[in-house]
């Protein structure tokens, strides 16, 4: 899997090189945790400090699993967790 040189020029024409910059190539293994990462929704606490992204439950994944046609497992839910925490850092640090 992976892009060919045709493929980043296009989109680089296309789009500028600021935002190709910003493309990411995403293994084929890693495929099933990225589709059900983007069907969940992070949990997020609000209060006087503002809101907090705590990353995704085991119910949201499970419910995004089903969605995607995914099967649910353990190591499923450990790399959509990864996913989760690290986008939670970044959006975390954003409001500082």
């Amino acid at each position: 899997m992976g892009v060919s040189e045709a493929s980043i020029a296009e989109h680089m024409a296309r789009h500028g090189a600021a935002e190709a910059a910003k493309a990411i190539e995403v293994w084929e293994c890693h495929l099933p945790a990225l589709s059900v990462y983007q069907r969940c929704q992070h949990t997020v606490v609000a209060g006087a400090a503002g809101a907090v992204f705590l990353g995704m439950s085991v119910l949201e994944i499970e419910a995004a699993c089903r969605a995607a046609g995914v099967p649910f497992d353990a190591d499923l839910i450990d790399d959509v967790q990864t996913i989760a925490k690290g986008a939670a850092k970044v959006l975390n640090q954003r409001k500082k």
